[in-house]
């Protein structure tokens, strides 16, 4: 095996490991932060800072995260990439959704309107989200790792596939709103495995 899909593996059971924690019932979950703690705990002259945001912050994070990518990945294969997420354009920052959609005028944009409009529907793909679990990760007060994988159940004509996705991004919390600012990684589950 390659190291980069060693290393690729070891992140993907980090974050199963991750949102199968989270989803333990609270009491199982401070019992193990306490063992934990006891365990892992080092010596140190200086006390630990607090955390100056909110732990619904976190929640706020991962749910701007998976509305992104819902809105993203959702949708007709003849939908304009640039209407489709035109609702969740405030969700990024500019430097992202500037990297996202294309530099086209009004006249091209309203001409690949017109031609999607063309399009049959039978000639389409279309593609909803049939599950979805995410995991966050706290990379400084105000900077969160966000892990979403989901399963997107795509339908052409009489065939029906289903895939499963990882999508890393990295989130700002800044003037009480959640920001993704960075798109890290979208890869392809197969059987367990990464496949990019």
């Amino acid at each position: 095996m390659e190291k980069k899909t060693i290393v690729s593996a070891a992140l993907l059971i980090l974050a199963a490991a991750t949102i199968l924690w989270m989803n333990q019932p609270s009491e199982t979950r401070e019992n193990s932060q306490q063992s934990s703690t006891t365990i892992q705990k080092k010596p140190t002259t200086d006390p630990s800072p607090q955390s100056a945001v909110p732990n619904d912050v976190e929640e706020s994070c991962k749910s701007a995260a998976e509305r992104f990518v819902r809105v993203k990945s959702e949708g007709r294969s003849s939908d304009i990439f640039l209407d489709r997420i035109e609702p969740v354009k405030e969700l990024l920052s500019d430097d992202l959704y500037q990297s996202l959609v294309p530099d086209l005028s009004k006249d091209e944009l309203a001409a690949m309107r017109r031609e999607s409009k063309r399009i049959k529907k039978e000639e389409t793909t279309e593609t909803q989200i049939t599950s979805m679990d995410s995991a966050i990760d706290r990379i400084a007060d105000d900077d969160f790792e966000v892990y979403v994988i989901y399963t997107a159940q795509m339908q052409h004509a009489d065939r029906n596939d289903a895939s499963r996705y990882l999508v890393r991004m990295r989130v700002q919390w800044s003037d009480g709103k959640a920001k993704i600012y960075k798109m890290i990684e979208e890869s392809s589950l197969g059987h367990g495995f990464y496949e990019k």
